[in-house]
C-alpha cells in the first residue's frame, strides 16, 4: 500500500510550530518533513563547545556540503567551564571550521570567537564566498581580516573584539570598501580605519595607551562623518570628559544629530563645566554616565533623580538617563513630566544595546 505524502503546506506549518530541539526527530519522520525540517535545523547555528562544533562541521560537509546552503546565522563562541583556562584549539579544528564556512554560501550573520587571535586565515576570501550583513569577530585586525572585509558589500554591522595586530601595524581597507557599514563596535585604532564608512552607531573601546589620541579621533570623525547618531565610549578617565564633549560639540551639525551619548565618566567636582556642552546637544535623548568613582556613590533614588533633573535642565531633549555605578545600572525615564526609574540591576546585555537602539 502506498503511503500518501503530506502536503507541503501542512509540513511547513508543522515545522513552524516545532521547537528547535524537536527538529532532528522530525527529520526522521518522512522525506517531506525531512526536507523542510533540515532546512530549519541548519538555518540558525549557535555553538559554544569545540567538540560539538567539530561534529557539526563534519555533519555539514557530508554529501558535498549541500546543507551549508541552509545556514543563515552561525555563531561559534567557545565557552570553557567556569574557572578553567581557555585551551588553544588545535589546527585541525580551524581547518574543519573553514571547510564548513566554505559551504555556507548564503550566510548572513557570523560570530566567531578565537581566544588565541591567530586564526584569521579561516576567512580567506578564496575559501569563503558568503556576503554578510552582520559580523561579530573576536579576531585580530590584520591583513587576513582586512582582505576578507574588502569583499563584503552588504555588511551593515561589525564588531571586532580585538585590537590591531601590533606586529603588523595598521591595516587599511581599500578605498570605497564597507560602503554599507552603519554600526561598528571595537577598539579606537580599528575605528580609525573606518572614517569613510557611513557609520550611524559607534562604540569605542579606549585603552590606556590610546586615550590621548581620542580628541584627534573625534576631530577626524567630525570632518568625515555625516550620519552618526549614537556614540558610546568605554573606559575613559573622568579627566577626558571635558575634551570629549568639547570635541563632539565643535561642529553644530554633528552635535545636533546625536541621539545617544555614553558612557560619560562624570567628574565628581566641577561637573558644571560639562553643562555648556550639554546645551549644544539639543536632540540628545539618551545619556549614560559612569559614577562608580564618586564618593559617596549616588546610589539613592533621590540623588539620582536630582542629577537626572540637573542634566535635563541643560539638555531639555533628554528622555532617558542611565547611571552606571560599580556593577549595577539604574535607568531613569522622563515620562509625563516626571522622572521614573527601574530598580538597579546588574549590568545586562539589554542595557549594553541602548546605543544600538537610538
Amino acid at each position: 500500500m502506498t503511503i500518501p505524502t503530506l502536503p507541503s503546506e501542512l509540513c511547513a506549518r508543522i515545522i513552524q510550530y516545532a521547537r528547535q530541539v524537536e527538529l532532528l526527530a522530525i527529520c526522521l519522520t518522512n522525506k517531506e518533513l525531512n526536507r523542510i525540517a533540515e532546512r530549519n535545523l541548519y538555518s540558525d547555528i549557535i555553538l559554544r563547545d569545540a567538540q560539538t562544533t567539530l561534529r557539526f562541521c563534519h555533519s555539514l560537509l557530508a554529501r558535498e556540503g549541500y546543507r551549508g546552503l541552509y545556514t543563515r546565522r552561525f555563531w561559534f563562541w567557545h565557552e570553557p567551564r567556569r574557572g578553567s583556562r581557555t585551551p588553544l584549539l588545535p589546527e585541525h579544528f580551524w581547518i574543519a571550521l573553514q571547510k564548513a564556512l566554505s559551504c555556507m554560501t548564503e550566510l548572513e550573520e557570523l560570530t566567531i570567537v578565537d581566544p588565541s587571535l591567530t586564526n584569521t586565515w579561516i576567512l580567506n576570501p578564496g575559501c569563503v564566498k558568503f556576503n554578510l550583513v552582520s559580523a561579530r569577530l573576536h579576531l585580530a585586525w590584520d591583513a587576513n581580516l582586512v582582505a576578507f572585509l574588502n569583499t563584503q558589500t552588504r555588511l551593515q554591522s561589525l564588531q571586532v573584539g580585538a585590537p590591531l595586530d601590533e606586529d603588523e601595524g595598521p591595516c587599511a581597507l581599500e578605498p570605497g570598501k564597507l560602503s554599507t557599514l552603519q554600526v561598528f563596535e571595537g577598539a579606537l585604532l580599528v575605528a580609525a580605519e573606518l572614517y569613510a564608512c557611513p557609520l550611524t552607531h559607534l562604540r569605542l573601546f579606549v585603552e590606556e595607551e590610546t586615550v590621548n589620541i581620542l580628541p584627534i579621533f573625534i576631530d577626524s570623525l567630525l570632518e568625515n562623518n555625516q550620519h552618526l547618531r549614537s556614540l558610546s565610549v568605554l573606559h575613559v578617565h573622568p579627566r577626558m570628559a571635558v575634551p570629549l564633549l568639547e570635541g563632539l560639540t565643535a561642529k553644530y551639525s554633528f552635535a545636533t544629530r546625536l541621539r545617544y551619548l555614553g558612557i560619560i565618566c562624570m567628574p565628581l567636582e566641577h561637573r558644571h563645566r560639562l553643562y555648556k556642552y550639554f546645551m549644544q546637544l539639543d536632540h540628545l535623548q539618551i545619556l549614560e554616565v559612569e559614577m562608580s568613582h564618586w564618593e559617596p556613590q549616588p546610589t539613592h533614588a533621590v540623588a539620582q533623580r536630582t542629577l537626572a533633573s540637573e542634566f535635563r535642565t541643560y539638555c531639555p531633549s533628554l528622555q532617558m538617563v542611565v547611571f552606571r555605578i560599580s556593577h549595577h545600572h539604574t535607568t531613569w525615564a522622563y515620562v509625563r513630566d516626571e522622572w521614573t526609574h527601574e530598580d538597579g540591576a546588574p549590568r545586562s546585555s539589554q542595557n549594553d544595546t541602548l546605543w544600538r537602539a537610538a
